[in-house]
């Protein structure tokens, strides 16, 4: 039942997200907020895909512990895309309120998406594993 229910949400979820944010980047007439959460919504959506779509295939068909390295793979990527997802977000606060002084937070917030891609790319975080640390 697990399997049925989770597929089903997964799904709505995948083809709503990216669906919506093809809608706003069609709809967005070369506006550039509009713009950005569209790209924002499409990069969610395919950077979630690459970890929901094999364990929807592991959980209906080969079992989770049969399918360890997509799905370790999947969750690099999508910890990766969600980085970008919070800077594209950020990027928006920037367009949206230029009036605001972020001389120090712009740099702060580069910075530390930059240390969080290279965190997770250390082979530390074994991700491949079917017994990776949560430390």
């Amino acid at each position: 039942m697990q399997a049925i229910m989770e597929t089903i949400f997964e799904t709505t979820y995948l083809i709503t997200v990216i669906t919506m944010g093809i809608i706003m980047l069609l709809k967005s007439k070369k506006r550039l907020i509009p713009l950005l959460f569209g790209v924002s919504a499409v990069l969610l959506g395919a950077g979630d895909a690459f970890h929901l779509i094999p364990r929807m295939y592991a959980l209906n068909v080969v079992g989770l512990e049969n399918n360890t390295y997509a799905l370790g793979i999947g969750k690099l990527i999508t910890s990766v895309t969600m980085t970008i997802f919070y800077v594209l977000l950020y990027i928006i606060l920037l367009v949206r309120y230029p009036e605001q002084n972020k001389k120090y937070l712009t740099p702060t917030i580069v910075s530390l998406a930059i240390i969080r891609v290279v965190l997770c790319s250390f082979p530390q975080n074994m991700w491949t594993s079917s017994s990776a640390p949560l430390s």
